[in-house]
């Protein structure tokens, strides 16, 4: 993750945006809280885990600043790196750690449901709600099923494709605001009314 702003670097050169208005810091924990609790900066965004997450929120709320914040062995084609392969786990109930926190993995769980209730109730029972699926032969039902879930993100009968246009964020621990779309704009302006004495 801390390679791709580089990228982004390159972007801006080449986009010929003047220098200083976007700056690139990749930085450890020490220097990271500095540029959040310095006075120069207006907005935080951050995506991470929830604890790293609850504690920049923590240090934004004390000065009213805005925040918006987000197994299997290793390949044999991998001699190094922190890769696992896919891995599926069975036998989970929603009690257990790997079926409750957000796992950045090729990592599923499965359990097992009785009923349509039953599932969005395993599914709503979790602090964390950033993206889910349904899988279903009729669309219009899984749509009524998604408005059930407490889930930011929820595909029908596909895998995760984020559309620029749409909103992306979670809900509860998962994180606070949106990305993309008008609504992730939104969340970097300050609006500001003048007025005029009247007849003036």
């Amino acid at each position: 993750t801390a390679l791709d702003p580089y990228l982004l670097a390159d972007a801006i050169i080449e986009a010929e945006i003047p220098p200083g208005v976007i700056n690139i810091v990749t930085a450890g924990r020490r220097a990271s809280e500095a540029l959040v609790r310095h006075s120069g900066v207006d907005k935080v965004s951050f995506t991470g885990s929830s604890v790293t997450g609850a504690h920049i929120a923590e240090i934004c709320g004390s000065q009213i600043k805005r925040c918006t914040l987000c197994g299997g062995g290793r390949p044999a084609d991998l001699d190094r790196g922190w890769f696992i392969e896919p891995t599926l786990l069975s036998e989970v109930d929603n009690t257990m750690e790997i079926a409750r926190e957000e796992i950045f993995g090729p990592v599923l769980v499965a359990i097992p449901y009785d009923d349509e209730n039953h599932a969005v109730a395993i599914a709503n029972d979790s602090p964390f709600g950033l993206g889910g699926g349904i899988w279903t032969p009729d669309d219009e039902h899984g749509a009524a099923v998604a408005t059930r879930l407490r889930t930011g993100a929820i595909t029908i009968n596909h895998a995760m494709l984020l559309d620029f246009k749409c909103p992306f964020g979670g809900f509860k621990r998962s994180g606070i605001g949106r990305e993309l779309g008008s609504e992730g704009i939104d969340s970097y302006v300050e609006l500001q009314s003048i007025i005029f004495s009247p007849g003036g």
